[in-house]
């Protein structure tokens, strides 16, 4: 299977949606499901001026394989292997802390960096301890914002719109997009690459 990365953008019918039996991040078979939670506004205004249309962005449904939409939630839940499985409950316990963690790193930087700066523009010399702890902190800003950020599942795969009857999905695997598009024939098409 090829693993090609060119996003693709497709809208289908949420009322009946059959996701093709593979791991949309990987490609092997589907042995469990990953859920993946609506995108914030900013980048369904984004795929609003991409697509040239307006969907009213009123809701987020669940389905597995072949079931019809009949829940109003804020994610989909997509056939994935199981490494790559996820549920929205994992997701708010390891984004929540890691979002505060993050948030205490970055004031901790801003605290501390002011003083630094005063020292070197009074010609104080630095503590060497105030620098490491703010290359320590610095770091550790990064690397919390990278592990808090999207899934590899919602890299791969991620809801951009959602209407009364349709959702544009991004998808990063060609091959994934092209099984959606043959799985949905009559409720599905490709609206742009990126």
């Amino acid at each position: 299977m090829n693993l090609a990365k060119r996003e693709q953008l497709i809208a289908v019918n949420h009322s009946r949606i059959v996701f093709p039996d593979q791991c949309p991040v990987c490609g092997k078979p589907a042995t469990d499901h990953g859920a993946i939670p609506a995108v914030p506004r900013t980048d369904r205004m984004q795929a609003q001026k991409m697509y040239g249309g307006s969907f009213p962005s009123s809701r987020v449904v669940t389905s597995t394989r072949s079931m019809p939409m009949t829940r109003t939630v804020a994610s989909i839940t997509v056939p994935t292997c199981e490494l790559h499985a996820i549920s929205l409950e994992e997701l708010g316990r390891t984004r929540g802390p890691l979002s505060l963690i993050n948030g205490l790193f970055i004031m901790a930087t801003l605290v501390l960096s002011p003083f630094t700066l005063l020292a070197l523009i009074a010609g104080i010399p630095v503590n060497p301890n105030l620098l490491v702890l703010i290359v320590l902190t610095g770091f550790l800003a990064v690397v919390t914002y990278y592990f808090s950020g999207p899934t590899s599942l919602e890299r791969a795969i991620s809801i951009l719109d959602i209407g009364s009857e349709m959702m544009i999905l991004r998808i990063s695997n060609d091959d994934y997009a092209a099984e959606l598009l043959r799985l949905n024939p009559m409720t599905a098409n490709r609206l742009a690459s990126q």
